[in-house]
């Protein structure tokens, strides 16, 4: 298993993430080089691709035990396998994916649970999200909530 580091970002949105680098000290380059009064460098975090995050979560023998109405919600991990584009409304565009977490299952992902300035999701991207896990009522899947990107892939991954 190959070792990469990616630099982490904070903003008013939330958590973001860059490209990832082959050491730590050129990911934390990077941080510093992208760092502006608007998007702070945060940290550095060694980054899992979802191969690899699904072995690990296999290893630990986690399993996600949430609610969707609890304060301290754990969250999923995943990744994305699947988005689709229906078209715009009202200047909005429609769209969705399928993520898949670590047991196996797929999760559906609509583009409105997708933090500000996002409307879609390349292959791969690895993310975060809440959900309780069950299906609702007439549906195929679980539904994720509040999705954080936690990698974007770069186009070598």
């Amino acid at each position: 298993m190959r070792v990469r580091w990616t630099p982490v970002f904070e903003d008013e949105d939330g958590t973001l993430v860059s490209r990832t680098s082959d050491t730590q000290e050129e990911a934390e380059a990077a941080g510093r080089e992208l760092h502006t009064e608007h998007v702070r460098f945060t940290k550095v975090i060694r980054y899992m691709s979802p191969f690899d995050i699904a072995r690990r979560a296999e290893h630990l023998g986690m399993r996600a035990k949430v609610s969707a109405h609890s304060v301290d919600q754990p969250r999923w991990t995943g990744f994305i396998n699947n988005w689709f584009t229906e078209g715009l409304t009202n200047g909005h565009v429609l769209s969705y994916g399928f993520a898949t977490a670590p047991d196996g299952r797929s999760w559906f992902v609509s583009s409105q649970e997708l933090p500000a300035g996002l409307d879609t999701l390349p292959r791969g991207t690895v993310i975060s999200w809440s959900g309780s896990g069950d299906n609702s009522p007439g549906e195929k899947r679980p539904t994720a909530w509040t999705v954080r990107v936690e990698h974007l892939p770069d186009e070598a991954d």
